[in-house]
């Protein structure tokens, strides 16, 4: 979302933490108007005067505290990438978790690793051969924008059709809806083309199905990065609205409603964060209600800069 320096020089702070969400802005119930306090750290490095850049309290999460010409900007960017992978996730604990989506005959099912509370499928779906799952999003584990990740995907989608693989449709998210990542279900080709090709767009892990197992391959050698465990398919009733998706509740029928508003400035940022949100999990998961559609609510706030998007890896550090 695009923010005006103030007079000081310095971009406002953020009301969320872009890592881990919780709010930053306080506002004192006996005065709601007046009293508000922001719990934004604002670190300082020896041999500057003023503070550098901006931390969380809660995750120790980092992010710019000048804009981009401010002449503090590039020695702060340097604290800023140093940011440690705190809540970042390695490559097997990346890849371990998440539920596949796979669009078969039409009907979406949804494939799983086999859990304790997910042990029996209410929908058998077999895998007579591989079925390899890959993905273009957020190449080499960083994270990218919507638009760059869905113009990635679109031609990993066109390598795999000139190659003249049977596919399907596919995608992956995270049973809390943390991140979600459009894919792509390969069910012909050698694993070695596979990988190569997942290796090509930059994807160190592809997911492998057969019937009643579930593996991760490393792109790069082929070997296990998660070890085969039986796999759980549950067809999709309803495609529930992502954005009100919670467990045992059923769909609604009325087309979700942008929360922000009045606009000032608080509302035009949680606006701009859950119209994203909306816009990742829509691309990758759909709703039988709006069909993609325009949310309700009124006005739209306007980011004049691609908004990194979360991902199996962790949350996305901030752009600004």
């Amino acid at each position: 979302m695009f923010a005006m320096p103030r007079a000081n020089g310095v971009l406002p702070d953020l009301d969320r933490c872009p890592c881990c969400n919780r709010a930053l802005v306080y506002v004192d119930g006996d005065n709601p108007s007046r009293a508000r306090h922001n719990s934004t750290r604002q670190v300082s490095v020896v041999g500057h005067a003023e503070p550098l850049y901006r931390q969380c309290p809660h995750c120790d999460a980092r992010w710019h505290r000048y804009p981009r010409r401010h002449p503090l900007r590039s020695a702060a960017t340097a604290y800023v990438n140093a940011w440690p992978a705190h809540g970042f996730r390695d490559l097997a604990a990346a890849w371990s978790d998440g539920v596949i989506r796979l669009s078969v005959g039409g009907e979406p099912y949804d494939l799983r690793r086999a859990t304790a509370t997910h042990d029996t499928p209410t929908e058998p779906l077999s895998a007579d051969r591989p079925v390899y799952v890959v993905t273009a999003w957020n190449p080499g584990g960083a994270a990218a924008s919507l638009a760059s990740n869905q113009a990635r995907q679109r031609a990993l989608e066109s390598e795999v059709g000139r190659r003249g693989w049977a596919t399907c449709p596919a995608s992956s998210y995270d049973v809390d809806l943390r991140w979600a990542e459009s894919a792509i279900a390969v069910s012909a080709g050698a694993e070695a083309d596979v990988l190569a090709l997942a290796r090509r767009f930059e994807q160190p892990a592809v997911q492998r199905w057969t019937d009643g197992s579930l593996a991760v391959l490393a792109s790069g050698t082929g070997d296990l990065v998660v070890e085969p465990t039986g796999a759980v398919t549950t067809r999709v009733d309803s495609r529930i609205c992502p954005m009100r998706a919670v467990r045992g509740e059923p769909q609604e029928d009325d087309v979700c409603r942008d929360p922000g508003g009045p606009w000032v400035s608080a509302s035009m940022h949680e606006s701009l964060r859950w119209r994203c949100q909306r816009e990742v999990l829509l691309d990758a998961l759909s709703c039988d209600v709006c069909r993609g559609g325009p949310p309700q609510g009124r006005g739209r706030p306007i980011a004049v800069s691609p908004r990194l998007v979360a991902s199996r890896y962790g949350p996305a550090r901030a752009a600004a």
